[in-house]
């Protein structure tokens, strides 16, 4: 049976109102009756009186004087509001299967602060404006969940929310989250990034930190010691392994990056396996826990030359932009847990692979690198690429978009990040090459970075 709980609140003045409407209408119907009806018949009179006072006030108080507010706290009546709004919970999740859901405590209240999920970060110069109302929603943290239905869910979501993105940028977030923990966010201003991460963290029920840099630290321990919330984040993480950890790193030194946060680099290349860190930093802890993300907010150029973090990230290019947020919005119930994404991950990894064809052109990409520099996409690089496109394929994608964000998100970058030389007698252009292998037409992401790239070839003249 729905259990249902019920506030009533009492508007003061409709009551006042009210009941100066009926002191008139009392003063008005004694008036009426003529002095001898009042006299012989003063119980009749006295009963009329009472009889309509009493209707009176039971009309007009329920719907005039008290505002109500209803909470459902079922289960079921959460699905059909969420059916209702076009938030579908996958389709092959039985009623019986969703009873027996790993749930967190049901919230009291259910009616969310609309600013809690949003983090205030210093320097804002966007307007961003929160809904009037969340409506919160019982977490559940399920582990089958049809990727291509929720990332379309958290698309409409973040909408609500008042961010337009585009949903090929939720399919490359996930696809990053499978072959790295590091991923860059980039956008037209660092505020839309960090909205974009907040929303998304909150969305899939993760542990969220997020962090403003404001100096170059010289090494990690010096990074940890002065920030609390790392200590915090890592804690969290080590305690709650079945939870996704993001924590956001906003506006850091590039160049800089690579020297403090050394372990989260070496950790972040494998997206399945544990990090033995060495000595304890926190707590006797001596292992980073494989369910870290480390999300790095900066206006700043991919850092040139051979460089770990060129190697290791995947860079998500948001095309989004701040618009108005509806006035009631309701909160995501349906929570992605970390073991619910290893198991899409792993499951998935044979039925959703790009095909053979695919994966000769970027060797021949490589082949062509390798001439003007020494250039090696290597089996780690290859296992990034392999779970990017498993996970970016599962959440709806399809295959041209997907060689596209793989070439503009990982492989043009660690390209770019050299200057090359080729001889003027070169009949072949690396523009000419992308053309061939996968026509310029299928590479809308990748197009402005491959003649970037051509344009910083520099010629090397030849010897009379």
């Amino acid at each position: 049976m729905t259990k249902k709980q019920t506030k009533r609140v009492i508007s003061l003045e409709k009551l006042g109102f009210i009941v100066l409407i009926a002191i008139g209408f009392n003063s008005y119907f004694t008036m009426a009756f003529d002095k001898s009806v009042t006299d012989k018949h003063p119980f009749f009179l006295i009963s009329t009186v009472v009889f309509f006072n009493v209707v009176y006030f039971l009309v007009t108080i329920p719907f005039f004087v008290f505002k109500e507010i209803r909470f459902d706290n079922s289960l079921s009546s959460m699905e059909h509001l969420l059916s209702t709004l076009e938030y579908l919970t996958p389709s092959n999740i039985e009623q019986d299967d969703i009873n027996q859901i790993e749930t967190e405590d049901s919230p009291i209240d259910m009616i969310k602060d609309p600013a809690s999920p949003i983090e205030t970060i210093e320097e804002e110069t966007i307007q961003i404006s929160n809904p009037n109302q969340v409506i919160a929603a019982i977490k559940t943290y399920n582990k089958v969940i049809n990727l291509e239905q929720y990332a379309s869910l958290l698309h409409r979501y973040l909408l609500d929310y008042g961010l337009k993105v585009d949903l090929s940028n939720i399919r490359t977030m996930f696809g990053a989250m499978g072959a790295t923990r590091l991923i860059m966010i980039k956008s037209s201003h660092q505020a839309i990034s960090r909205r974009f991460i907040t929303l998304f963290s909150d969305f899939v029920g993760a542990n969220f930190q997020t962090l403003l840099i404001r100096k170059n630290y010289q090494n990690f321990k010096e990074f940890i010691s002065d920030n609390d919330v790392v200590s915090t984040f890592l804690l969290d993480a080590h305690k709650d392994k079945n939870k996704i950890n993001m924590l956001s790193l906003s506006q850091p030194d590039l160049n800089g990056l690579e020297r403090f946060a050394d372990v989260f680099i070496n950790y972040a290349m494998n997206t399945t396996l544990n990090k033995t860190i060495g000595e304890p930093i926190i707590s006797s802890i001596n292992e980073l826990s494989n369910n870290l993300w480390f999300m790095v907010v900066s206006d700043d150029q991919m850092p040139r030359g051979d460089n770990k973090i060129v190697e290791t990230a995947f860079c998500v290019e948001l095309n989004a932009s701040i618009i108005t947020p509806k006035e009631i919005v309701h909160e995501n119930g349906l929570k992605l847990s970390f073991s619910a994404f290893l198991e899409h991950l792993r499951e998935s990894y044979e039925d959703y692979y790009l095909d053979e064809s695919y994966w000769k052109k970027i060797d021949q990409l490589e082949d062509y690198t390798k001439t003007y520099r020494p250039f090696r996409i290597d089996n780690r690089i290859t296992l990034q690429l392999e779970r990017f496109s498993t996970l970016y394929l599962l959440s709806g994608g399809d295959s041209k978009d997907c060689v596209d964000t793989i070439l503009s998100a990982k492989l043009l970058i660690m390209i770019g990040a050299f200057n090359m030389t080729k001889k003027e007698t070169d009949e072949t252009s690396f523009l000419s090459l992308l053309e061939k292998l996968f026509g310029l037409e299928n590479l809308s992401l990748s197009k402005a970075q491959i003649k970037e790239i051509e344009h910083s070839f520099t010629l090397e003249k030849e010897e009379v």
